[in-house]
């Protein structure tokens, strides 16, 4: 490969959790991102969801390359079938008392994660942006002493262990091939994507992101979620056919 597009699944890819794929949108994905490989151009997925969410969307992709779950808890490759990147066990302990006093706080955690956490509550989906970001800070304030990081996308809130995120994570994979920041572009929605939206050359964004994502990103579709995905490739493709 000789540049890589590190892209988030809900928001991006999907509309979220329990909402239908669009799988001719998908297909058109998957097409542009064979495209793609033809110009040594990868397609990376970077996300909150676990491992096998992330391994299930690849294969409807067709990818072969490694993928950041978790919010960069761990970089995970097909080839290997194993983590190659990953939180420390001390860390995951730690995680584990806290699930626990998340879940008698009647918040609902997310299942499959190890290295992460991601909670979610009834009524959250229909909260906006900002009140998301709010809930999200009081809950780090009360949890402060864990010393985790705290984050959001739209369809939760994720407890992070600190020097593990999209952005590390992807910094792992570029330089195990060899390559910087300057040969990656991401495609983003949410919160949890602004670091590694400002770590690489070109960050790129569906119409449905954030007043704050769009901001930093050099292009933003004019479409939603995974037709503005299709969009963003496709503008990549002409690129560099040009």
């Amino acid at each position: 490969m000789d540049q890589i597009i590190f892209c988030d699944i809900d928001g991006c890819l999907v509309e979220g959790k329990h909402a239908p794929f669009n799988l001719s949108g998908l297909a058109q994905v998957r097409h542009l991102v064979a495209q793609l490989a033809e110009k040594n151009i990868g397609f990376c997925l970077s996300t909150g969801r676990p491992q096998p969410y992330a391994e299930a969307m690849g294969q409807v992709l067709g990818l072969h390359t490694p993928f950041i779950c978790e919010n960069g808890a761990f970089v995970f490759h097909p080839k290997y079938d194993k983590p190659i990147f990953k939180v420390r066990d001390s860390k995951r302990r730690k995680l584990l008392k806290l699930r626990k006093l998340l879940s008698d706080a009647n918040y609902t955690i997310e299942m499959g994660n190890e290295g992460s956490l991601s909670v979610s509550w009834k009524g959250m989906w229909d909260m906006t942006p900002a009140e998301i970001a709010e809930h999200r800070d009081m809950m780090g304030e009360l949890y402060r002493a864990f010393g985790f990081k705290w984050t959001n996308s739209s369809t939760s809130i994720d407890i992070l262990v600190s020097g593990h995120s999209k952005r590390s994570a992807a910094a792992f994979i570029l330089k195990r091939y060899g390559m910087s920041a300057e040969n990656a572009y991401a495609i983003g929605d949410s919160e949890n994507d602004r670091k590694i939206l400002d770590y690489v050359e070109v960050p790129m964004c569906p119409a449905n992101a954030t007043p704050k994502v769009k901001a930093q990103c050099d292009v933003v579709a004019s479409k939603p979620v995974v037709a503005g995905v299709v969009e963003l490739l496709s503008g990549v493709l002409d690129m560099v056919k040009a």
